[in-house]
């Protein structure tokens, strides 16, 4: 998710699939994860940069919003930058207040609890690992278009390893040597074995140990 001009989420504009994939290689990866408020269930509604800075600075705050996104071809119209959502609007805000009952409703549960289950998965394996990793530079591996492995040795020693298919086709890959952490719901076991990986798919694994 980005500063986008009308706030839409990830979960607005990509199918579940490429969500899910999206979600497991945020949150497993060694770098502190940063999640924008709803994310984690997939809010319906808008994340809008509003503010409240006063009336001496509003209309700079309003123009200088529809200003930087004036350089994209879509917002070039000084018509369509006018439908920006103005930051200083107390409307721009009350449409990015969230709808909390949403989480035990679906599909916001589901997605709820793939981000619980990943983030105790990095609390478990990941974290405690971490420290002395230095600057954990990864080592990266293209085995098709779209598709590549990333390594980072942490700080004990063990190797976290992440396959990832980030395409609309099936792709051959080797193997991934350690303890499974993770797969997508699309990477069924047996494809995982065979070294097949599903569109917009991601696979986990842990090689505890020194490696080398």
């Amino acid at each position: 998710m980005g500063n986008r001009a009308f706030g839409e989420r990830l979960c607005h504009l990509v199918p579940p699939a490429r969500l899910e994939a999206a979600t497991a290689l945020l949150l497993l990866a060694p770098h502190p994860p940063m999640l924008f408020m709803g994310e984690e269930f997939a809010a319906a509604e808008p994340f809008l940069f509003f503010c409240d800075l006063g009336s001496d600075l509003a209309q700079a705050v309003t123009e200088g919003r529809r200003h930087e996104f004036s350089r994209f071809a879509r917002f070039a119209d000084p018509a369509v930058q006018a439908h920006i959502p103005d930051p200083m609007h107390l409307s721009t805000f009350t449409a990015c207040i969230l709808d909390w009952q949403a989480t035990e409703r679906m599909p916001h549960r589901v997605i709820l609890e793939l981000h619980r289950h990943l983030l105790a998965l990095r609390r478990r394996w990941i974290v405690p690992r971490l420290s002395g990793m230095g600057n954990g530079e990864p080592m990266i591996a293209l085995f098709a278009d779209h598709a590549l492995t990333v390594r980072w040795r942490l700080g004990d020693g063990a190797l976290l390893t992440v396959m990832a298919n980030l395409s609309d086709h099936v792709t051959p890959a080797a193997p991934v040597i350690g303890m499974p952490l993770f797969a997508t719901t699309n990477l069924e076991a047996h494809r995982i074995a065979s070294g097949h990986m599903a569109p917009w798919s991601v696979t986990w694994h842990l090689q505890l140990g020194d490696p080398s």
